[in-house]
């Protein structure tokens, strides 16, 4: 049998060209790479919400033109949170504040570049502004107190301890302004006095809550204001400021008061706490550490409240 012909056959049929009709496509075969892109824009901008804003302006802004759009989206800015961010200037507040119009919430707390006209332009164009947070801006005034008011009348929190030129006269202009005010913080602004907490008490009848602290120019006048315009108080605290025994009494009109703080307060009696106690039937919480006043007989008595399960947190 002549097997080298029958091979040479076999050789032959294998290198005939196959037909072009024959041929399969195998790249269309290939499975394709998921992109994240294909998602629909409303789930990435849902991924993107939960990134930080550094996370978004400094990586994901970089990725693509896409992606840089999605980052820019106005719902992004309607909560800033700058805070400790040295390189926030008041030209960046204004490119912010011009993109986005609608921003409601903003912490510029230890920002130490941003000024006055920085805080006066992002307020000029924010006017649904509700929370506004700035502690230890040192450099802020009562300029920026004015302008808040005056252009986000419907402001409902304002945080801005530790600025040591804030004085009454940016105080008045929330009282007068800003009626919708739930929240206040103010501790460590050692000019502010009564003139210009009176007149916040006077203008916030919604007011909730209020912190002062070591604000010595803070009498028992103020806090006299607070318990008689502001009904739902919630949370009082008057750390280290110059009230007295005489001026915590008018608290006990606040049905709602849950949170007490009356820390180093020099001249506050066993026989006033105790009576606000119990006059409050909502207290949940009271601090009284550093006052040295208070003696040993308040502990037997708060015990006795405690028992009754409408205390749950006393600190002495």
């Amino acid at each position: 049998m002549d097997y080298s012909s029958s091979t040479q056959q076999c050789d032959s049929e294998t290198t005939e060209p196959v037909p072009q009709e024959n041929l399969i496509d195998l790249k269309g075969l290939e499975p394709q790479l998921p992109n994240i892109n294909q998602l629909p824009s409303s789930i990435l901008l849902k991924i993107f919400s939960n990134l930080s804003l550094k996370e978004r302006c400094l990586s994901a802004s970089l990725v693509c033109k896409y992606w840089r759009d999605l980052s820019l989206d106005f719902q992004f800015w309607k909560q800033l949170d700058l805070s400790g961010r040295q390189q926030v200037s008041d030209d960046l507040l204004d490119k912010i504040a011009s993109r986005s119009r609608n921003i409601m919430e903003v912490n510029l707390s230890d920002c130490r570049n941003v000024t006055d006209t920085g805080v006066c332009v992002l307020a000029s164009q924010s006017p649904g502004l509700l929370k506004y947070t700035a502690y230890r801006c040192k450099q802020l005034s009562d300029n920026s107190l004015t302008a808040l008011a005056s252009h986000c009348s419907h402001l409902q929190k304002i945080h801005v301890g530790n600025q040591d030129k804030l004085t009454d006269e940016g105080l008045k202009e929330l009282g007068r302004r800003c009626t919708e005010l739930r929240d206040i913080h103010f501790g460590q602004c050692y000019k502010i006095s009564d003139e210009g907490m009176v007149a916040v008490a006077k203008g916030s009848p919604k007011l909730q809550k209020i912190y002062m602290q070591e604000n010595k120019l803070v009498t028992d006048k103020s806090i006299r204001a607070f318990a008689e315009h502001c009904p739902e108080l919630q949370y009082v605290g008057f750390m280290g400021c110059s009230v007295t025994s005489q001026g915590v009494i008018h608290l006990t009109c606040l049905k709602n008061l849950s949170s007490l703080d009356l820390r180093h307060i020099t001249e506050l009696n066993n026989e006033t706490v105790m009576e606000v106690v119990k006059k409050c039937r909502s207290l949940s919480s009271l601090n009284l550490c550093l006052n040295w006043s208070i003696n040993d007989r308040i502990h037997v008595k708060l015990g006795n409240c405690n028992e009754q399960k409408w205390i749950s947190q006393i600190v002495i």
